[in-house]
């Protein structure tokens, strides 16, 4: 299996910037929006401020829970149903077939922010500088019109 080396996100890994009692996810919105690629009722995407690979993306619930179990029905069919066109976006918009899809529960799984459920979305064979990582900006300016087309808000 091929790894992904990601020495950028070595800022994130060590960084003190995290406040305790404040949820990342649950301010992003309106503190940080220029990544967001798309809102709907229950959910929104936006683009991994730290991704593995150019492309990766989170789908996250608006609701602050740790666990699947915990979102209602309706939740749970808004965050499938953006996963769903997320990758297919992703597909299109960065020509690759191959896409890891997942939630890492809890620090033991990987969970960098463990309290507010996220699902990843982490697109492989996408060419990137090691040294750099992916340029945000121009990433959303390419992905940003795709989710326009493809995603309503329900």
């Amino acid at each position: 299996m091929e790894e992904i080396w990601t020495p950028w996100r070595m800022r994130f890994i060590t960084s003190h910037e995290r406040t305790a009692g404040e949820c990342v996810f649950c301010t992003i919105l309106e503190r940080d929006p220029r990544h967001v690629l798309a809102r709907s009722r229950h959910v929104y995407v936006v683009l991994n401020l730290y991704p593995y690979t150019p492309g990766h993306v989170l789908v996250i619930p608006h609701r602050h829970v740790a666990r699947l179990g915990e979102l209602t029905t309706e939740e749970i069919d808004g965050l499938t149903r953006a996963i769903d066109g997320t990758e297919r976006i992703l597909r299109r918009a960065l020509g690759t077939e191959l896409i890891h899809v997942g939630f890492n529960l809890g620090r033991a799984a990987g969970a960098g922010i463990e309290g507010h459920l996220h699902a990843h979305l982490v697109p492989r064979g996408v060419d990137v500088p090691v040294a750099e990582g992916p340029d945000l900006d121009a990433l959303h300016r390419r992905l940003a019109p795709e989710f326009a087309a493809e995603v309503r808000p329900a």
